[in-house]
């Protein structure tokens, strides 16, 4: 008997979401065969994996809302018919997308559930503006989604925040609910790249709503302006991608996409990783990949808003985090890291110091104690 293993998206996809749910499909066929049902035309040389894709154009965050609830319902159905097609007891759900998930669970009642929650949703939907906590819509989707945690067998969450969050605003034992952070992969310790020349800053990622993308801009301009011998790599694009497109001077190097394990390598190569985000509770509970990859990569980072990411890379004095109004601290900062060699190096100590508590293998290999309980 397989265990069914939910992801919208997978690798070789660079997205956050694809990586975690990889992390932990690999822990999971160590004690069992497993069934990927995912949009991502993805194929997987393991006996022990098999991969069923769902012929649909997965709900992007480009999407208008409308049409996104639409592919999010589609999805959920078909992954439905799917599951009833598999002799599997257990199935692990990766949110987002939320109705998706909703749908699964509340059509395969009788299963063994795990839901690995992302992102925090109904809250979400008020975090963008879509409604408000007091709207109808709200209301129900909340009653919803507590009916729904009920159900599960147990919730990992990919934040402390997030867990917090559930704890706080739903009837959920905290004996059923888990955080788990996604790390960075294992195959980060065999990299040994030669640094650039050239002190490198690099920023991947979605360059979307919940990317402070006009702050990095300024970032770079201002650092441009007082010191020219310091290279930004932007990766990535979005509905911010213009302003990056559009970017006047000569210090940025931009690519649209790269496969994760090219960038694996850029990372070793830069100076140091940014991360910024807008001053939203999105920003505020996450902890985004790239963070991550920068600990794996001895990368000091830079972040914003102050949020939990940004608490861990503070507390282990390994980066700094700043508000989204402090530009000037921020470029300072930036300089003070490239010509204060005695403070980078500090910092990278640090780093090597906590690096092996983020190393994916480590974190996700928790799923199998849940899933043996369960």
């Amino acid at each position: 008997m397989s265990y069914i293993y939910v992801s919208l998206n997978y690798i070789p996809l660079n997205l956050a979401g694809a990586i975690r749910s990889s992390n932990f499909v690999n822990q999971i066929k160590e004690i069992q065969d497993v069934i990927i049902l995912t949009t991502t035309n993805t194929k997987i040389l393991d006996p022990n994996i098999a991969v069923d894709s769902i012929n649909l154009d997965p709900p992007k965050n480009a999407d208008n809302y409308i049409y996104r609830l639409i592919k999010e319902i589609l999805f959920g159905m078909k992954v439905v018919q799917k599951i009833k097609g598999y002799n599997a007891d257990k199935v692990i759900i990766s949110t987002p997308p939320f109705i998706s998930a909703l749908l699964i669970i509340f059509f395969s009642s009788d299963k063994n559930i795990i839901l690995d929650v992302n992102d925090i949703y109904p809250e979400v939907y008020t975090w963008v503006g879509l409604f408000t906590k007091k709207s109808f819509f709200f209301k129900i989707l909340k009653r919803i989604t507590n009916t729904i945690y009920q159900k599960c067998n147990h919730i990992i969450t990919a934040t402390e925040s997030i867990k917090g969050l559930i704890e706080k605003n739903y009837e959920v034992e905290n004996k059923n609910l888990t955080n788990i952070y996604t790390g960075y992969t294992s195959k980060m310790l065999q990299i040994s790249e030669s640094k650039y020349t050239q002190f490198t800053i690099i920023c991947p990622g979605r360059l979307g709503e919940a990317q402070n993308v006009e702050l990095l801009c300024k970032v770079m301009e201002g650092v441009f302006k007082k010191d020219k011998k310091i290279n930004f790599i932007i990766i990535g694009g979005g509905k911010k991608e213009d302003l990056i497109l559009n970017y006047k001077y000569d210090n940025l190097e931009h690519h649209m996409e790269v496969e994760h394990s090219d960038l694996l390598k850029i990372y070793t190569k830069c100076h140091i990783g940014l991360s910024f985000r807008n001053s939203t509770m999105l920003g505020e509970i996450a902890f985004p990949q790239r963070v991550f990859e920068y600990i794996g990569a001895e990368l000091p980072s830079v972040i914003t808003p102050i949020s939990e990411a940004g608490n861990v890379v503070e507390n282990y004095d390994i980066g700094y985090q700043f508000k989204n109004e402090d530009l000037e601290d921020i470029i300072n900062h930036i300089l003070l890291l490239k010509e204060n060699r005695d403070l980078y190096n500090e910092k990278v100590r640090n780093i090597k110091m906590v690096k092996e508590k983020f190393v994916s293998y480590h974190n996700s290999r928790k799923i199998l104690n849940l899933i043996t309980s369960n």
